[in-house]
């Protein structure tokens, strides 16, 4: 029964990590929590850092997972991605598939009552 902390690489059973969430949940997401929904939310901790967290349940327990968020956005070149996607990143307010899509509805005639 044992998953990761969210503060190390460490790994922690079900009632440490209840603990961790316990003290970075609020009331209504507790709540939330409590009545079997999962949660998906953000937190930006005492120290500053930002994290994307994600609690659910699972057949051995509650598990969670927290995914940093960087406080620096890496640019295109440091990201070294194929050029084709700074061509994409130009076209504004949609382009291609979905502006042929909105089109293809606007022409759909209503249907009578």
């Amino acid at each position: 029964m044992a998953t990761s902390c969210p503060s190390s690489s460490a790994t922690c059973v079900s009632p440490e990590l209840e603990g961790y969430l316990t003290e970075i949940l609020t009331r209504n997401q507790a709540d939330h929590f409590s009545k079997g929904q999962d949660l998906d939310f953000s937190y930006v901790s005492a120290e500053g850092g930002r994290f994307r967290v994600n609690v659910y349940r699972k057949e051995t327990g509650i598990g969670a997972t927290f995914r940093a968020i960087p406080t620096e956005v890496p640019t295109l070149e440091k990201l070294a991605l194929p050029p084709i996607v700074t061509k994409l990143c130009d076209y504004h307010q949609g382009h291609g598939a979905r502006d042929g899509l909105h089109r293809h509805r606007q022409s759909r005639p209503r249907s009578r009552r």
